[in-house]
């Protein structure tokens, strides 16, 4: 994956420097995010591995449930590369890597949760033996706890994102400049990119109310995929840019974990609890300031 993104920013500055023999400016960047809306689906279910079921996989009670949470607000620093394509400053890209950081809670329920007990009331599975005689075996399934109200509130999430940008101005100055001679550089105008990111959240410790009630659980969810960028901008020097943006992603972190649970001291009755987290991101208002080098 290193070796595509180094390469990939390696042929788009010797393609745009020597090809079309364009102007290119580094900068270095720090912004903020006002937050912005989580939605986490949180689902549960018991299985339990016995031939004496469909596929030798038993299936107890599931669990579903809605919740709403937020993000808080997001730190930024951005670094990379502005290709201009004519002298005017009218238009251009630019090719940024980013990191970001925030604090994050997954909230509480949304309504109610569904949930479904084990298949069968009796817990009964028809099989049938070497002669062909129908025999009855019956698996005690357990159902997990109804979803509780509150998921992680403690949670940190980051972000690492390769960015690609196109940009038009109106170059204010050079309107200006036929009116005040020592009018100073400056351009209005908009961007829209889009870009690639890894997502992570973790939260080293929450209160997992499982089936046996309050255990302490921890969550490092992740995912990774496309975003949009659209925003506005201000150019008020040669070295320095002002922007107010929305990021707009289009994926989801997620997170699965497996608890074995008994309520018997027999080991042979021990079944697993699996536990499944996705975490989806919404629209985030940004702001940022950009320095040239």
């Amino acid at each position: 994956m290193k070796k595509i993104v180094f390469s990939f920013i390696f042929f788009y500055l010797l393609f745009l420097e020597f090809i079309f023999g364009v102007e290119n400016h580094l900068f270095v960047g720090f912004g903020a995010g006002f937050g912005s809306p989580l939605k986490t689906d949180f689902s549960q279910m018991i299985t339990k591995d016995n031939n004496s079921c469909d596929g030798s996989v038993c299936i107890g009670g599931e669990s579903f449930g809605k919740y709403k949470g937020h993000s808080g607000p997001t730190f930024r620093f951005i670094f990379g590369d502005e290709a201009v394509f004519d002298r005017f400053h009218i238009s251009g890209l630019r090719i940024y890597g980013g990191i970001e950081v925030s604090q994050a809670s997954l909230g509480s329920l949304e309504g109610n949760a569904t949930t479904k007990a084990p298949k069968d009331e009796n817990f009964q599975t028809i099989t049938g033996d070497n002669n062909g005689t129908p025999i009855t075996s019956s698996v005690n399934m357990l159902s997990p706890r109804t979803q509780q109200q509150f998921l992680p509130g403690n949670a940190v999430m980051t972000t690492f994102s390769l960015n690609l940008d196109f940009f038009a101005n109106l170059p204010l100055d050079y309107f200006f400049s036929k009116k005040w001679a020592n009018f100073p550089f400056m351009k209005l105008g908009v961007f829209a990119g889009f870009g690639v990111e890894i997502g992570l959240l973790k939260s080293s410790y929450w209160i997992n109310e499982s089936l046996y009630g309050n255990q302490e659980s921890a969550i490092y969810a992740s995912g990774n995929g496309l975003f949009l960028n659209l925003g506005g901008q201000v150019y008020l020097s040669k070295n320095d840019r002002l922007e107010i943006g929305v990021k707009i992603p289009c994926y989801s972190l997620k997170h699965t974990s497996w608890n074995g649970v008994n309520e018997t001291a027999n080991i042979w009755a021990e079944q697993t609890l699996k536990q499944s987290f996705n975490i989806q991101k919404n629209l985030e208002v940004r702001v940022a300031y950009t320095f040239y080098f």
